[in-house]
């Protein structure tokens, strides 16, 4: 940390929204405003409330140990405490399921994907909606399927993104790649996420019903020579998960070792899919145990991580519920699990811009202070709320939707839990 110059005569002018939590015989003072929380210890509790009260820094320091108020206040100066508030990602992305055609029949597949629907728009269409994408201020494209490989014109759309100068990341099983278009491909793309769910023939098989692993692992290694970036997608099954955490983890320490663009994003939930019934205690065990193997893949994963995406007085206040998802007939959506959800908006029969300015209304409506209970909660922009597609849409007296949150205790604790050991790394240089 470097050297941070205080003056003795300071008065200090927090939120007066400002909350204690209890937590770890830790104390978290949390600023829901500005997306701010001091750790302190039992002794520093009175320090920090005469410096809440209106009191100097020399005022304070003539009460109290000079160690605990200088400990004090140096982390409040260090972490910007009280000094902000809260921003938000304003940026727009787009979600597209070009396809539904794929070559493989994956178990947990949500899409159901496999055969070609028969009013998938064409690449005509797609490159009219990319433009009025980028006309109203569109940043990023992704595009998934089905398997995007598959689809005729895939190249030309990808083509067309890079022209409008729209960020692109790709989602695919990694199975269709030739060399030609692997080089092609990786000028135009800035991401590439291939989906890798075994550690051998046997375990990928079993999960996407073709002995294609080999087949995968060659499209990552040459995707890796190239500049882009290359996401590894990991979603093991509940069964025989423990054997897969144990023999995948050595295949992911291998390719991150070789290749400094090469990463791996492992899911930590099932959803209902293809061959797959969700269960809401295997999936907390499921999720703990790939956490685990995270953790042993990149040390102290989720604490850094958090600590990064909360720096700045960033924060959260919805889980992305509103943003816009395009089927691969041009349905619209606000999110992209699409077959939870029905949809009454196309963008044959309704411009982007149109679509855009929906979207913010839903996005509005999905806030967090939208929401009860979580709309009076001290972390509320640290937590974003969750899930949108758990609520409950109910009616309030004046005949307004609001929605329901069903608050995990548990997964609020664990909020608390990182804010403690990701302490370290808020403080500014």
């Amino acid at each position: 940390m470097g050297m941070i110059e205080i003056t003795t005569d300071k008065i200090y002018n927090f939120s007066n929204m400002i909350k204690k939590v209890w937590y770890m015989e830790q104390l978290l003072i949390i600023d829901p405003i500005g997306c701010k929380w001091l750790v302190l210890e039992k002794k520093q509790e009175p320090v920090f409330d005469a410096l809440n009260s209106g009191n100097t820094i020399e005022m304070v320091l003539e009460r109290f140990e000079e160690e605990t108020v200088v400990e004090t206040v140096l982390q409040i100066e260090a972490k910007q405490f009280g000094d902000g508030i809260c921003k938000f990602d304003q940026g727009l992305n787009l979600f597209i399921y070009l396809t539904n055609r794929c070559n493989l029949k994956c178990r947990h597949c949500y899409m159901y994907s496999g055969d070609k629907l028969t009013d998938e728009l064409p690449v005509e269409e797609w490159i009219r909606v990319l433009k009025e994408f980028k006309d109203i201020g569109g940043e990023g494209v992704t595009f998934s399927g089905g398997e995007v490989a598959l689809y005729e014109g895939f190249i030309e759309i990808i083509k067309a993104c890079n022209k409008l100068g729209l960020l692109v990341t790709v989602l695919t099983n990694g199975t269709l790649w030739d060399k030609k278009t692997i080089a092609e491909i990786a000028e135009l793309v800035d991401e590439i996420q291939i989906s890798l769910d075994g550690y051998n023939d046997d375990s990928y098989s079993s999960v996407r019903g073709a002995r294609l692993y080999n087949s995968v692992i060659a499209t990552i290694e040459q995707f890796a020579q190239t500049n882009i970036r290359v996401s590894v997608a990991v979603t093991p099954l509940y069964d025989n998960l423990d054997d897969f955490i144990k023999e995948f983890k050595f295949v992911a320490l291998e390719l991150i070792k070789k290749h400094a663009n090469v990463f791996i994003k492992v899911n930590l939930e099932l959803i209902s899919g293809r061959d797959i019934e969700v269960c809401k205690s295997e999936n907390a065990k499921y999720k703990k145990k790939l956490k685990k193997m995270v953790n042993d893949i990149y040390p102290n994963y989720y604490i850094e991580n958090f600590a990064i995406n909360y720096d700045g007085h960033m924060g959260m206040n919805n889980c992305g519920y509103g943003g816009i998802t395009l089927a691969s007939d041009g349905s619209v959506y606000w999110c992209n699990r699409i077959f939870e959800m029905k949809s009454e908006v196309s963008v044959l029969r309704m411009n982007l811009r149109e679509v855009y300015e929906m979207s913010k209304q839903v996005k509005k409506k999905m806030h967090v202070d939208n929401i009860r209970p979580c709309n009076n909660c001290e972390i509320k922009y640290i937590c974003g709320g969750g899930c949108r597609l758990k609520y409950k849409e109910v009616f309030d007296k004046e005949n307004k939707i609001q929605y329901i949150a069903e608050c995990d205790k548990l997964y609020k604790a664990s909020f608390y839990e990182k804010m403690i050991l990701s302490n370290e790394y808020f403080f500014v240089e």
